[in-house]
């Protein structure tokens, strides 16, 4: 008796394929973009010196958010004050009303201060405090704040520029206040370096894209018929 050959092979193709369609057919994964920035320019000084001896002091900086994405970092341009470094400078994420920073801290994250060893106000450094672990989340075209103060002893300048430069920033303004937030006051004529950036989910395609359901079942069909 001849023995009838047994198709396992292409059987078990057609199902592994099909296993492949259960599975999932999207990552998503975190994308930094800029959503709002005022970058560094020629003009840049510095205009807002805080330190721990008057630790109600902040200077604060309003933006506006072109971009939406959960919060994933805000760069300060950032120099050295004095002799004594900073043990760290906090910074602080707020909320706006009205367009002015709120009183209320949403989140804050550290910039190490040794960092600032050396550097001058007339070429500060861009240094990020990282909020990618707080989840926040902004929304295009709303305004949101972010202010400043040192953890531990030391001093340190916040840079920025004036109205007089030829591209001011149009997204917000540079604002200051002298009892920890509850009140501020407005420098409308001046703005903070900085940049904020958001994580934006991206969907990336997996080859479960290229092979159609249905055509996977019409293979499985066609060989279970042989």
């Amino acid at each position: 008796m001849t023995k009838r050959p047994f198709r396992t092979s292409s059987i078990h193709i057609a199902l592994a394929i099909v296993a492949i369609v259960a599975l999932p057919i999207t990552a998503v994964r975190g994308v930094p973009i800029t959503v709002a920035a005022f970058p560094v320019s020629s003009f840049t000084g510095g205009i807002a010196f805080f330190t721990s001896t008057i630790d109600t002091y902040r200077p604060a900086q309003t933006f506006t958010a072109l971009g939406s994405g959960a919060l994933a970092g805000i760069s300060v341009a950032l120099s050295q004050n004095g002799p004594t470094l900073p043990a760290n400078v906090i910074v602080e994420f707020r909320q706006t009303l009205a367009g002015v920073p709120a009183s209320t801290v949403l989140a804050s994250a550290m910039i190490n201060g040794s960092l600032l060893a050396g550097v001058q106000p007339g070429s500060p450094v861009m240094l990020t405090a990282d909020f990618s672990g707080d989840g926040i989340y902004l929304t295009a075209g709303s305004a949101y704040a972010f202010s400043l103060r040192i953890g531990g002893q030391g001093a340190a300048d916040a840079c920025g520029s004036g109205a007089y430069i030829a591209y001011p920033y149009n997204g917000g303004s540079l604002f200051d206040s002298s009892d920890s937030g509850a009140t501020w006051r407005t420098q409308p004529l001046y703005d903070l370096n900085f940049q904020v950036t958001a994580s934006v989910p991206e969907v990336a395609s997996t080859l479960a894209l290229l092979f159609p359901t249905g055509l996977m079942l019409l293979a499985l069909r066609t060989c279970l018929k042989k």
